[in-house]
C-alpha cells in the first residue's frame, strides 16, 4: 500500500463519532516515532461496550420504544428510511449500542442483518454501521479499508489511532472474532515505512 503521504490529520472524536476540532498534525518524512508522547488517549468507547463484557448491559425504557420503532418501520411491503434515519441516526453510540444488543435480545435477530436485508447503496453502508455495535463497526471498517487491491490509510489511521490500552485490546478482540485474522498481522501486511511503525505503536497500546 502506497503510504506516502506528505501529512495526515489525527482527528480526536467525540462520544458521537464524529471529528472534533482538536487535529494533531503531522509531517511524516520528519516523524520520529520516539519523540511522539500521547499524553491524554481518546475514551471513544462509551462505558456500555466495556460492561457488556461483564454482564448485559443495563437499559432505560426509550430503548424499547426505540427497537419497537425500528420493526415497525421494516415490517411488511417496503421499508421507511426516514423513521430509520431518525432513529439510528439521531443517537450518540451508547444509545446506538444499546439499541443493536436489545433487538437482538428481543427478536433474536442482529440488527445488522435486518439492515442488510432492508437497505441498499450508500444509504444502507451507512444504516449497517449504525446499527453495529461501534467496536464491530470499526472493525468492519477496517476490513473495508483493507479489502481488495490497495489500502485506504486514512480509514485505518482515523480508527486505530488515538485509543485507550482497552479500547485497543477490544477493537483487537473484535476484529478476531469477526475475520479471524489478527488486526496487528494485517496492519503490517497492508502499511509499510513510518506509517506502518506507527500504527503498529498504537496497536500495542
Amino acid at each position: 500500500a502506497n503510504s506516502d503521504l506528505g501529512s495526515i490529520d489525527l482527528s480526536c472524536r467525540s462520544n458521537r463519532w464524529r471529528p472534533s476540532t482538536d487535529i494533531i498534525k503531522i509531517k511524516l518524512p520528519q516523524l520520529q516515532l520516539h519523540t511522539i508522547i500521547m499524553s491524554q488517549s481518546i475514551n471513544l468507547y462509551p462505558d456500555s461496550v466495556h460492561k457488556s463484557l461483564l454482564g448485559d448491559p443495563e437499559y432505560y425504557p426509550e430503548i424499547d420504544t426505540y427497537v419497537e420503532t425500528i420493526r415497525n418501520a421494516t415490517k411488511g411491503f417496503g421499508t421507511d428510511e426516514d423513521a430509520l434515519i431518525q432513529t439510528l441516526g439521531s443517537k450518540d453510540i451508547h444509545e446506538r449500542y444499546l439499541i443493536a444488543y436489545r433487538y437482538k435480545e428481543t427478536y433474536n435477530q442482529d440488527l445488522k442483518d435486518l439492515m442488510n436485508k432492508e437497505t441498499s447503496g450508500n444509504f444502507g453502508v451507512l444504516i449497517k454501521l449504525l446499527a453495529l455495535p461501534i467496536p464491530d463497526a470499526e472493525a468492519k471498517i477496517i476490513n473495508m479499508a483493507t479489502k481488495g487491491m490497495g489500502t485506504n490509510e486514512k480509514l485505518l489511521w482515523s480508527v486505530i489511532c488515538g485509543r485507550s490500552n482497552e479500547e485497543i485490546e477490544l477493537l483487537k478482540k473484535v476484529y478476531f472474532k469477526k475475520y479471524n485474522k489478527d488486526l496487528s498481522i494485517l496492519v503490517a501486511s497492508e502499511l509499510s515505512g513510518v506509517l506502518k511503525k506507527f500504527h503498529l505503536t498504537c496497536l500495542q497500546g
